[in-house]
């Protein structure tokens, strides 16, 4: 397929989806602990309401990104520390040292758990949140190939944002799905 037009570090690869990540050659079964990707913002959307849930706003999303932590960078500080999250090091797109260990996606839990228990909240993967329109809906989080620090692609902080249209999926794009939190009612029966 050839270069993505105004995306000079962007390959279209024929035949690419969530099922078949990297190709009408690939499949799913090798990858089940990877986060889903190639993932649209509808196709998001469609899924949570499948699953009877919703895609978080952005509020919550950063929120849970936040782990507890008010105007701090990261979840668990101010202070970059190599191996809590999965981005780009090295010099983009030729060289990439893994210091964190993975070239592309890693699996959901190769990090530790935010203090909320929440995985890859940052890097690895941007996630669709709730809002903006269909030219530019609203991702969060940054992935494997953005940097620590905005040099290239996008800074990963709690705040990190970006926009895309609706119907945009890649293999660093995926989601998570949120809940209304329900009270839970007291069962006179137990009583």
């Amino acid at each position: 397929m050839g270069r993505v037009r105004n995306s000079e570090h962007w390959m279209g690869v024929k035949g690419a989806s969530w099922k078949h990540p990297y190709g009408v050659d690939s499949d799913i079964l090798n990858i089940l602990d990877l986060p889903a990707a190639h993932i649209s913002y509808r196709d998001a959307e469609e899924y949570c309401s499948w699953a009877d849930r919703r895609l978080p706003t952005e509020k919550e999303w950063e929120y849970s990104a936040r782990a507890g932590r008010i105007n701090e960078t990261y979840p668990w500080g101010n202070v970059f520390e190599n191996g809590l999250m999965n981005i780009w090091e090295g010099n983009f797109p030729k060289e990439n040292l893994l210091l964190d260990g993975f070239h592309g996606l890693a699996p959901v839990k190769a990090f530790s758990a935010s203090n909320y228990g929440l995985y890859n909240m940052l890097g690895n993967c941007w996630e669709w949140v709730k809002g903006g329109d269909r030219q530019h809906r609203i991702l969060r989080g940054g992935s494997f190939i953005d940097s620590v620090d905005g040099k290239f692609n996008h800074a990963v902080y709690v705040s990190t944002r970006h926009v895309n249209s609706e119907d945009a999926g890649a293999s660093n794009i995926g989601f998570r799905c949120a809940a209304n939190y329900q009270t839970p009612s007291a069962n006179t029966e137990d009583l």
